[in-house]
């Protein structure tokens, strides 16, 4: 029973990805269609910033059609009305910070992820702006930061691996097709690397937004579900410590007494005679 008020991380990622199992046709066409979007707008700006500003616009959207699988409609993820405004602020602000604490190290990148990441949940499913919405994630996430660190760190290495088989299979495919190993800046113009690197990296990212992406964000909502609940039984068990110390339980043994017949005279030590007790 103790176990089950402990933070599980197990728990929460095992929940998330039985959940999305038994809706994943919908969960696959809703993932999609976002990824054209920001396949388009790839096209369009020949901008990774802008493409994932314009993914980042339907993360509440999405976050909140996550949560209601059963009910939501594919369409859900792409209504966000009269919040187009903070979702785009957020969506910007959480891209460049994010992206330029990840280029310049790794590290606070993840404090900043784990402080943060509950941002696209409580703006999905409340109805706040950006600076309340920052300030609210950073407190429901209070005391819980290493767990979240940790979840971001899992789906980080899941990335990483997606781009190192993505690199690995375009460089064979480049042994067939040796224009992919002339050098090209075909993402970063700055960056001039054969051409495989490039293409093979864009798949990669792509598996990850089409198929582990979804799973990512369940994940951080139920991470918020859990880390409420536990909060919520160390309330409980907080005021029952409290309650208890207020009106203590405590139950005394009476010692066992001598109950003796009070005549009036003092007990000499002498025993009382008893014709029986006599043998002739």
């Amino acid at each position: 029973m103790e176990k089950k008020n402990k933070f599980s991380l197990n728990s929460v990622v095992n929940q998330s990805f039985l959940s999305i199992n038994e809706y994943k046709k919908k969960l696959f066409l809703a993932s999609l269609i976002q990824y054209v979007a920001f396949l388009i707008t790839y096209i369009l700006t020949h901008s990774l910033i802008i493409s994932f500003v314009v993914y980042g616009i339907f993360l509440p959207s999405q976050v909140k059609f996550l949560t209601n699988l059963k009910d939501a409609k594919v369409e859900d993820v792409f209504i966000i009305s009269k919040k187009l405004a903070p979702y785009l602020l957020l969506s910007m602000f959480f891209v460049f910070v994010f992206g330029v604490l990840a280029v310049l190290l790794i590290f606070p990148a993840i404090i900043f992820f784990a402080n943060y990441a509950l941002v696209f949940d409580v703006m999905g499913k409340e109805n706040l702006g950006l600076t309340e919405s920052m300030k609210k994630a950073q407190k429901d996430v209070k005391g819980h930061c290493g767990q979240m660190a940790l979840l971001g760190l899992a789906f980080l290495l899941v990335l990483i691996l997606l781009v190192g088989f993505g690199i690995l299979f375009m460089g064979l495919f480049s042994l067939l097709f040796p224009t992919l190993s002339v050098n090209s800046s075909f993402i970063w113009s700055f960056i001039n690397i054969p051409l495989f690197y490039y293409l093979g990296t864009f798949l990669g990212v792509s598996a990850f937004l089409i198929f582990i992406m979804p799973a990512f964000l369940l994940c951080i909502s139920n991470m918020r579900v859990e880390i409420e609940r536990v909060k919520a039984l160390k309330v409980v068990k907080s005021e029952n410590q409290e309650s208890e110390k207020a009106c203590p339980s405590v139950i005394t043994k009476a010692e066992p007494k001598l109950v003796t017949k009070d005549d009036g005279n003092e007990d000499d030590g002498s025993i009382e005679d008893n014709p029986s007790d006599y043998i002739f």
